[in-house]
């Protein structure tokens, strides 16, 4: 790669950074999404498993099967999808989840398989241990 897209990539993406962080630090958060949410859905046929925490101050966190906390990653809403990123081992990992019109599930599509997982609020507020 030449000096100059180098350069230019990494301004974009610097760019990019700044207004994503920004964006998640406003307090923009819709007070609906602000909770937990609970799998209840996998078409890939895993187990229902997953627990999404949405925080106002833009962040999410993911709790595994047994309530095990992932870092936490940030929030960016653009045209009404939720875009959360997190920071991996290995590097930046994303989802994208869209809200039904209703606000009452969120969907993921993944992109290795093409099936949906879907999400609905909590009926506790805290993590809900996957049940096996």
């Amino acid at each position: 790669m030449k000096p100059i897209q180098i350069f230019a990539t990494v301004a974009t993406l610097a760019m990019g950074q700044s207004a994503f962080s920004a964006s998640s630090t406003q307090g923009t958060m819709p007070r609906w999404l602000v909770g937990f949410w609970v799998q209840t859905v996998d078409e890939d046929g895993k187990p229902r498993d997953d627990t999404l925490e949405f925080k106002a101050d833009g962040t999410v966190i993911s709790y595994g099967p047994t309530c095990e906390r992932a870092p936490p990653g940030e929030i960016h809403i653009h045209r009404g999808n939720i875009y959360a990123t997190y920071v991996a081992r290995k590097g930046i990992i994303s989802i994208v989840l869209a809200p039904s019109k209703d606000l009452k599930h969120l969907t993921m599509t993944s992109v290795r398989t093409g099936n949906n997982a879907v999400y609905e609020p909590s009926s506790v507020a805290a993590c809900v241990p996957a049940k096996g």
